[in-house]
C-alpha cells in the first residue's frame, strides 16, 4: 500500500508539472516574407561605409617599395606598393562595426584607429640613437 502510494503521487507530480509549450504567437505586425518589409525612405541597408585613411610615411631619404596592406583578421581591405616614405591617402569603403584595423607594410606593421569616417597611422620605426 505504502509502494502505491509513492508511486501515485510520484505519478501525479510528474504530469502535473509537464505543461504544453506554446508555440510562438503569430503577431499581426511581424512579415512573413523580406518583400513584406516596411522600412523608412531614408534607411541606410549598407554594411559598410567610406573611411578616409591618411598614412604618413617615414621621414627617410630611402628609395623603398613595399605591399602596403590594410586588413582586420583575414579580410583584406587594400594591398597596393608604395614607397615606404610616401604619404598615402585613400579612401576604403569598411565595415561600420569596425573601429580599427591594421596596417602592413613589409615587416613594419601597426594599428590604425578608425574616428567616424576618418583614419590616420603612421609607421614608427625604433632606431638605435648610434649607428
Amino acid at each position: 500500500m505504502k509502494k502505491l502510494s509513492i508511486i501515485l503521487i510520484a505519478g501525479l507530480s510528474i504530469l502535473s508539472s509537464c505543461k504544453k509549450d506554446q508555440d510562438d504567437p503569430i503577431q499581426p505586425d511581424r512579415p512573413e516574407s523580406f518583400n513584406e518589409l516596411n522600412a523608412q525612405s531614408n534607411f541606410n541597408w549598407s554594411t559598410v561605409k567610406p573611411v578616409s585613411f591618411s598614412i604618413t610615411g617615414m621621414a627617410a631619404p630611402i628609395n623603398v617599395k613595399k605591399l602596403l596592406v590594410i586588413k582586420s583578421g583575414e579580410s583584406v581591405f587594400y594591398n597596393q606598393v608604395h614607397g615606404i616614405n610616401d604619404n598615402v591617402n585613400i579612401t576604403l569603403n569598411i565595415p561600420i562595426h569596425l573601429t580599427k584595423v591594421e596596417a602592413e607594410m613589409g615587416s613594419l606593421k601597426t594599428e590604425i584607429n578608425i574616428s567616424g569616417t576618418n583614419a590616420a597611422g603612421t609607421f614608427v620605426v625604433n632606431l638605435p640613437e648610434e649607428l
